[in-house]
């Protein structure tokens, strides 16, 4: 049998096993292979195990308790040990996480008679558990969970995967049979002498959104320099994507700023396109950052990886994950630029992933606005986004005035699950969020599965904030903090570390804060952005009112020149075979690109959903 290891395939990982004579240390070491014991417990039993870079660990003791942690963080041993005495007083996940202070990171506590385990609220860092031997095992991966068992894949997980954005709590379920996740915000405690029994908390809730711009800005503000200091502490060669847009460029002015070492930045350009106005930026921002290498990747001749490369023959095995995940999609092109950043000596890489959450209005943004702001100001930004958006009088009046429950709206939502959609929808939310759309081609089997869990998950579901444009912001920031784990996963199987501040939790916490009314506006755009960065940015960005996006015509071309290919790819599927899709609908759908119209957001979903199967077959 491979060890976890190796089904790893290579990626750091750490698994837990609580304090109990009854899991073997002989047969924990001989599942880890090369990986191995990180830490015991006070009785000498394996506590902590995987694999995990050095500098991204720390253990503490206080008298017979222990604490791990790992992530991205800066505090010496003694704040550690201080904050490890205070947590064993008031077990307090939420007061210790904060005693530590900036970063992104995993703690992991070994009390007398409890094991206690939690990650990110963000999501950015995760806990999963299963019971293994009667016992609760936990760890940061769930592929190496069920790797204790025999890999054996819910085909009700799967289903919900063909969902492009499942609902808050569909958004945990996971596609291994017994694996669990601890959701973020939330900690896992396993106590004795129960231990196949695990207690899940919240620990954390959404702040009050009160803040005026100004005072949030500048705490939104402070909350990424030390987010950006946590990480450039002894760092010796520091980089940063720098796209032309404000998230890459507040990342790297703030990173140059406060970066001693060797600087390089990372910017993909077209040299086709002179009409691009982030190829102006990047310039400007590349005139204000001296004294750095600026390193520029050419768009057509040093990316050549087609959209679906993994499923058209141009396999990586850096591109396999814990779990489905988009990035499959985009073939190896996150592997290329991935070495072309280790290329250049790198070790740290700065990411403005999550960005757009922070600064784009979420979908109950005016459900919201309607009950927190003056009603005369609502109403004129409700006109404005109306007309803008070309909504109906009727579909915005029903959109602000409704008030149904999170948990009514789940339960209405199964019952009118729709197959195939316009690619943009007319219409504001009619809900907590957009309906719940499938492809054609899933089958009617997996529809019904797909609506029986939906109707579960509604029986006693809470919405992650009594606000619905706050719910929708935690849910966007956690559905896209799973590409932007897969992602730091190949960095750090490449030696590197990708850094995204953006996600935080000071970094979200302070967003939020924020008077929604405060923090968007229909007449601005990126308002929070430029109101705390204004005087770092270049002219063309701090005038900007808009963000730039592949059109529609552009995303078309490039997806319909790989039908052929994924035809022939697609002459059988591993989806077909569990019932999950129906092929006939799925070649119909790529001879036809008429059909293709209706569809395009759906088939990155169905290759990488596929492309992620055909892996785990051939093992």
């Amino acid at each position: 049998m491979r060890s976890l290891a190796e089904l790893s395939c290579g990626y750091d990982f750490v698994l837990l096993f609580p304090d109990v004579p009854d899991l073997g240390e002989q047969d924990i070491r001989s599942s880890l292979g090369e990986a191995g014991i990180i830490a015991k417990h006070s009785s000498g039993r394996p506590w902590i195990a995987g694999r995990v870079h050095a500098t991204k660990l720390v253990t503490v003791r206080h008298r017979e308790s222990q604490m791990a942690i790992i992530g991205e963080y800066h505090r010496t041993q003694a704040d550690l040990e201080i904050a490890l005495s205070e947590f064993v007083k008031n077990r307090d996940i939420e007061s210790l996480r904060k005693r530590i202070g900036s970063g992104s990171f995993l703690v992991c506590v070994a009390l007398g008679d409890r094991m206690v385990a939690a990650g990110t609220a963000s999501g950015s860092e995760r806990f999963y558990y299963r019971r293994h031997n009667g016992c609760t095992v936990m760890a940061d991966r769930p592929d190496v969970l069920a790797g204790l068992t025999g890999y054996e894949l819910d085909d009700s997980g799967l289903a919900i995967r063909m969902l492009p954005f499942a609902p808050h709590p569909l958004l945990e379920r996971q596609v291994w049979s017994g694996v669990h996740e601890v959701p973020p915000g939330s900690v896992g405690t396993v106590r004795y002498p129960t231990p196949d029994h695990i207690e899940i908390q919240d620990w954390w809730r959404a702040p009050d959104c009160t803040q005026g711009l100004g005072i949030g800005a500048t705490a939104w503000r402070n909350a990424l320099e030390e987010a950006v200091q946590v990480r450039t502490r002894n760092r010796e060669h520091i980089g940063s994507d720098l796209s032309g847009g404000f998230d890459s460029a507040i990342l790297s002015l703030l990173a140059r700023e406060f970066t001693s070492g060797r600087f390089t930045t990372f910017s993909i350009m077209d040299d086709s396109d002179d009409e691009d106005p982030d190829q102006q930026t990047i310039h400007e921002l590349r005139n204000i950052l001296k004294d750095c290498t600026h390193v520029t990747i050419d768009e057509n001749r040093q990316l050549p990886a087609p959209l679906y490369s993994g499923m058209l023959g141009s396999e990586n095995d850096l591109l396999f994950f814990d779990q489905p995940n988009a990035l499959q999609a985009e073939g190896s092109l996150t592997v290329i630029l991935a070495e072309s950043v280790r290329d250049t000596g790198v070790t740290l890489k700065f990411s403005g992933s999550g960005g757009d959450v922070h600064t784009r209005p979420p979908g109950g943004h005016l459900h919201d606005l309607i009950r927190m702001s003056n009603p005369i100001r609502a109403a004129k930004d409700i006109r404005s986004y109306q007309r803008i958006h070309h909504w109906s009088t009727f579909d915005t009046i029903r959109h602000v005035m409704d008030r149904r429950s999170y948990c009514a709206w789940l339960a209405g939502s199964a019952d009118k699950i729709l197959q195939s959609s316009p690619f943009h929808s007319m219409k504001p939310p009619t809900g907590w969020m957009n309906d719940l759309l499938l492809p054609p081609w899933v089958t009617a089997e997996a529809v019904a599965d797909i609506r029986n869990s939906v109707c579960n998950a509604a029986e006693d579901v809470e919405p992650l904030a009594r606000n619905r444009g706050v719910h929708n912001f935690i849910e966007d920031i956690r559905f896209s903090t799973h590409s932007e784990r897969a992602e730091r996963a190949i960095y750090n199987s490449l030696g590197m570390t990708l850094a995204t501040p953006f996600y935080d939790d000071d970094v979200v916490d302070a967003a939020l804060a924020i008077h929604p009314a405060e923090r968007y506006s229909v007449h601005s755009y990126k308002i929070l952005a430029k109101a705390a960065f204004r005087d770092k940015f270049p002219p063309s960005l701090a005038d900007r009112n808009s963000k730039l996006f592949m059109t529609q015509g552009a995303f078309r071309k490039k997806t319909l020149s790989t039908f052929p290919r994924l035809l022939e790819a697609f002459e059988s599927s591993v989806l077909a075979e569990r019932g999950l899709v129906d092929l006939r609908q799925v070649h119909a759908h790529l001879r036809n690109p008429a059909l293709h119209s209706a569809t395009p957001r759906f088939l990155p979903q169905l290759v990488a959903l596929e492309h992620w199967l055909r892996q785990i077959k051939s093992g």
